[in-house]
């Protein structure tokens, strides 16, 4: 009778000691799937972050092209030219520029870096913080800037650059808009019976969507 009670506990030990054996492995099988479950929630909360700056961004993106290629976004330069036949010393020249009306978005640079540039004189970056109607989606900063280039085609163009970046410390996303102006010229001459009038006038526009170039995060 005594061997069997004993025979008894020991099997209840063995029984007692492989629950607690399963209890563990389960444990650690909860564990392993609710931190895997974690990383998943994590992973796509990131995922969902960048895909909403990256919406954000390229809509500040779109914002200043359309604004550019506005029809008003023009700035007019006109030249008129005296050139006296019997006296050369009275030959004058003279030029007006209509710049671009103040009322339209960004004009305040537009007219600021084109005016430096044909003085020959550099342009200042200007940067502009765009909010966006949404107040659940991060400021986009855009960092502007200008230069008077030589394009493929051989023309000459007032090139806009705008570097946009999201405000979003956790969601860094980055895009480059490149926006080349079209540069028109048209020249009529005037001939008098003592002088000829010559009156010149130049049109910078946008009338090209330009290029984007999308920047992931780190890149």
């Amino acid at each position: 009778m005594d061997a069997l009670r004993r025979k008894l506990h020991d099997q209840r030990g063995v029984s007692m000691l492989m629950a607690l054996l399963l209890m563990l492995v389960a444990l650690m099988v909860s564990a392993v799937v609710l931190a895997g479950a974690s990383s998943a929630v994590s992973a796509l909360r990131t995922d969902q972050k960048q895909e909403q700056a990256a919406l954000t961004v390229t809509s500040a993106a779109e914002l200043i092209r359309n604004s550019f290629l506005a029809s008003d976004m023009k700035y007019v330069s006109t030249t008129v030219s005296y050139e006296f036949y019997y006296n050369p010393n009275q030959n004058t020249s003279s030029t007006t520029t209509q710049t671009i009306p103040a009322e339209l978005a960004f004009s305040d640079f537009a007219n600021y870096a084109i005016g430096r540039l044909r003085d020959g004189q550099p342009v200042l970056n200007r940067v502009y913080t765009l909010h966006l109607e949404d107040d659940r989606v991060s400021d986009v900063t855009a960092t502007f800037s200008m230069t008077y280039d030589t394009l493929d085609s051989g023309e000459t163009s007032y090139v806009l650059t705008a570097a946009l970046e999201s405000t979003d410390p956790d969601a860094p996303y980055r895009m480059t808009l490149v926006m080349p102006s079209t540069v028109t010229t048209s020249t009529s001459v005037n001939d008098r019976r003592f002088y000829k009038l010559t009156t010149t006038v130049e049109t910078i526009s946008w009338t090209d969507g330009g290029t984007i170039h999308r920047k992931e995060a780190g890149s």
